[in-house]
């Protein structure tokens, strides 16, 4: 037994520290391109997920899968929020 979980340890070695870097993934939302950054969450398990380009957009999940479609989810909620808000500031423009 000892010599199998030795082997087992030997196997693992270096692969487990790629558990706990970041890893950057590009999605696309709306016709548009987006680098994102997902790290996993030591803490409380899982993974949070953040894209740069939106300052304040971040998500998590249980698994990477999960926590992409979320990201995928808040970037597109930012960008509607973004649009609502021009659309407010022309309308603001043309009453003034």
């Amino acid at each position: 037994m000892a010599i199998a979980i030795e082997e087992l340890i030997k196997d693992l070695r270096g692969k487990t520290s790629n558990l706990t870097m970041e890893r950057t993934y590009r999605v696309k939302v709306l016709k548009r391109e987006f680098k994102i950054i997902l790290h996993p969450d030591p803490e409380d398990g899982g993974f949070w997920v953040e894209c740069p380009e939106l300052p304040g957009c971040s998500s998590q999940g249980d698994s990477v899968e999960e926590a992409l479609d979320m990201i995928k989810d808040a970037i597109r909620g930012h960008l509607e929020v973004e649009k609502e808000l021009k659309k407010e500031k022309g309308q603001n423009r043309k009453a003034a």
